[in-house]
């Protein structure tokens, strides 16, 4: 049976920031030094190409066609496997440098809550109204993303949830150009198959790509005295900040 040592709350040694920003130095100049001799090489290869198809004009198939149709499909997966690769180690840094900036205490209550002020949405209406609220999302990549959205049941305290089908995005889908934002909004019909004086909740979440969740809030108020139901599709006066929704970057 082995003896355990003393506890300590040290963590072990690990290389220092300095060690991994020589290495980063050293892969990036690396990384440099390869392109420079490819770009070499790519260019002799083009200029031989276009020796040996002026020499031998009948050779099939055409030596410099045959070489661009090769380069421009390599070439065009290269920058697609750089870019993702550059995209997510940004990713990383990025998540780092957030970690890094918020508290302790802070991290610990986000794991309890994890929705924040900024990705939730309250509207309000009574049975018969269109409520509608607005989000934003943008693409923080350097390439374009194809967007599109999943809504949850509207779920009450209490009670049955009500179909999703009552929830509309406009645009349902949407193709985000890089650094490029797009305005959402949402709208509830409130049907008599909400509760008068029930909350509904449900989460909007993104396709194509990472982002928090929206989470949309729906009170039902009682329909005042006297008064009769508002017809269907009447928009609400009130209506929701716009809120953003961003892509992890």
């Amino acid at each position: 049976m082995r003896a355990s040592g003393p506890s300590s709350d040290v963590p072990p040694a690990t290389k220092s920031p300095e060690v991994f920003v020589e290495e980063l130095k050293s892969l990036i100049a690396t990384n440099v030094a390869g392109n420079m001799k490819l770009l070499s090489r790519v260019g002799a290869l083009i200029g031989n190409a276009q020796v040996a198809a002026m020499r031998e004009p009948t050779r099939m198939p055409n030596p410099a066609t045959a070489v661009t149709r090769a380069l421009e499909f390599t070439l065009n997966s290269y920058a697609i496997v750089n870019t993702h690769a550059l995209g997510a180690l940004n990713d990383l840094v990025t998540e780092l440098e957030r970690t890094i900036a918020v508290p302790s205490s802070a991290r610990a209550a986000s794991t309890t809550a994890p929705s924040t002020a900024a990705n939730v949405l309250r509207v309000e209406g009574h049975r018969g109204d269109r409520v509608t609220a607005s989000f934003v999302v943008d693409n923080q990549y350097d390439s374009p993303v194809q967007v599109s959205f999943h809504v949850d049941a509207l779920t009450p305290s209490v009670g049955a949830p009500v179909s999703a089908s009552h929830v509309t995005l406009e645009p349902a889908r949407l193709t985000l150009a890089p650094k490029a934002e797009a305005v959402v909004e949402a709208a509830v019909n409130l049907t008599d198959a909400f509760v008068v004086g029930e909350t509904y909740t449900t989460q909007i979440s993104t396709i194509g790509f990472q982002a928090p969740d929206v989470e949309l809030h729906v009170a039902v108020l009682p329909t005042p005295a006297g008064s009769s139901a508002r017809p269907s599709g009447e928009t609400s006066a009130k209506r929701a900040d716009t809120k953003r929704k961003r892509s992890s970057s």
